[in-house]
């Protein structure tokens, strides 16, 4: 498996924790709610206000959403469909999404799917898309997940001459062959966790420290013709299937892994393009974050707050997306 073919812009490395920590004059108070957050956010943790000195992406026009809505799907466009239109095109379609225009010629160029709009109802739907082909492009739906799309975490692989099959195997598992292996989405789920923790007296809050803690995986999905997704991680996964190839760390054996199954099934896609979407993506399906008081001391009136982020849902819709479009026009992401 050549370098340029499927190793470019993918980061084949073991899962990382960080931990960051911030000094309490660091802190940056909200004009709203005066309660202290993290420098690097750029909402209040408490209000969800914008923080001051603080640029935001622009709200996508004509593409808004309520927390209570529920989407209809996802309109999208093939990067093919881009690769030779006016950047006067390109600049509209950026503004529609609300991303700059950077960020979605990157995406464009990375190839394979490109999302555009979650929409929430019918009418929305026409109207954004009635934008989209004005000019002069036509978009494709992914329809919103159901039960039957759930990713199945695989822990390991029978890879014989002809086909693949799930290890242990389960009752509704079956063999796939080799032939039937279509595509092959690669990312990382990064979680993101802010602790804060003040000290609150008579209604005022004073910031004692923060701290940050964030860690990354590798993952891929498999899909066949008409079985899938299959969903290995780096770091959950028996790779006893290498067999000699086997290496000592799970950075070398999901590579050779990788290696393996294009052999066995040379005509499949491996797209690797997510990773250079992510900026545009959260336009589009923005990242899951949970607020929660986790502690509170009553004697010295010490609180604990926290907020965690995850791309893990943004990751599953692009892989659908991807697997979408691969099935219903056979293109490839670069």
């Amino acid at each position: 498996m050549p370098d340029s073919e499927h190793g470019e812009g993918v980061d084949l490395a073991a899962p990382v924790v960080r931990v960051r920590t911030f000094a309490a004059r660091e802190m940056v108070a909200c004009e709203v709610c005066a309660r202290a957050n993290p420098p690097n956010r750029s909402q209040c943790l408490y209000c969800g206000s914008g923080l001051p000195g603080v640029i935001t992406v622009a709200d996508a026009i004509s593409v808004g959403q309520t927390e209570a809505a529920v989407p209809r799907g996802t309109l999208c466009l093939s990067a093919n469909q881009l690769q030779s239109v006016g950047r006067e095109i390109l600049a509209a379609l950026a503004r529609l999404v609300g991303a700059k225009i950077e960020d979605f010629t990157a995406a464009v160029a990375a190839g394979g799917a490109v999302p555009l709009a979650a929409v929430a109802d019918s009418a929305q739907e026409e109207k954004v898309g009635g934008q989209i082909r004005e000019l002069g492009l036509e978009p494709f739906k992914v329809p919103p997940e159901d039960a039957s799309a759930e990713f199945k975490k695989i822990r390991g692989l029978d890879l014989s001459s002809d086909v693949v099959r799930p290890v242990p195997p389960a009752s509704e598992d079956f063999a796939q062959d080799w032939s039937d292996t279509v595509l092959i989405v690669i990312g990382r789920i990064v979680t993101t966790k802010i602790e804060i923790d003040e000290k609150r007296r008579r209604g005022k809050s004073k910031p004692l420290d923060a701290r940050q803690f964030s860690s990354d995986q590798l993952l891929m999905d498999l899909y066949f013709k008409a079985e899938g997704p299959w969903r290995i991680y780096e770091d959950d996964f028996d790779y006893s299937c290498l067999g000699e190839r086997k290496a000592v760390t799970a950075f070398e054996n999901i590579g050779r892994l990788l290696e393996l199954i294009n052999e066995r099934a040379p005509s499949v896609e491996i797209d690797k393009s997510y990773a250079k979407k992510r900026v545009l993506l959260a336009s589009v399906w923005p990242l899951d974050e949970e607020n929660r008081n986790t502690v509170s001391f009553v004697r010295d009136r010490k609180h604990q707050q926290s907020t965690s982020t995850s791309n893990q849902s943004q990751f599953n819709k692009y892989s659908r997306a991807a697997y979408f479009l691969k099935i219903n026009t056979g293109e490839r992401a670069e």
